[in-house]
């Protein structure tokens, strides 16, 4: 099964845990800093010194080859998941409205329209409307 890797720089992230439970597999946590993060399986904090560039974390990114990354629509994590895609040389969705194994649906033109796409293995989605994670 294929886990969920989420890319944060700060807590508000509960609309992508719920999509990663809804993904199925684990979910993991990539934090820059050291926000409260809950209801995830791991959390892999990693430190920033303020003059580093969001961008210089993204190795510490390692999905396997199906797991998808979620980040969210918010200018660190925006930054963040576009030097993980280039990285990882997967492709990355704006506006992401469901997914699932072998399947990502995006909202177009402002949310007019929505568009599905087959996926084959890692991509990367980022995701509008986002608050503080609940829960253990």
């Amino acid at each position: 099964m294929s886990d969920t890797w989420i890319i944060a720089v700060d807590s508000a992230i509960s609309a992508l845990v719920e999509m990663g439970k809804n993904y199925g597999g684990k979910i993991h946590v990539v934090l820059v800093g050291d926000a409260e993060i809950k209801g995830v399986d791991r959390v892999i904090r990693i430190p920033k010194t303020p003059d580093q560039p969001v961008e210089t974390l993204a190795p510490a990114v390692q999905p396997e080859s199906e797991d998808i990354i979620l980040a969210a629509n918010t200018a660190g994590s925006r930054v963040l998941a576009g030097a993980v895609a280039a990285k990882l040389g997967v492709p990355i969705f704006f506006g992401l409205q469901t997914i699932s194994p072998g399947e990502i649906t995006v909202a177009r033109y402002g949310g007019i329209t929505l568009q599905t796409f087959r996926i084959n293995g890692s991509v990367v989605a980022v995701v509008d409307g986002v608050t503080e994670t609940e829960g253990d």
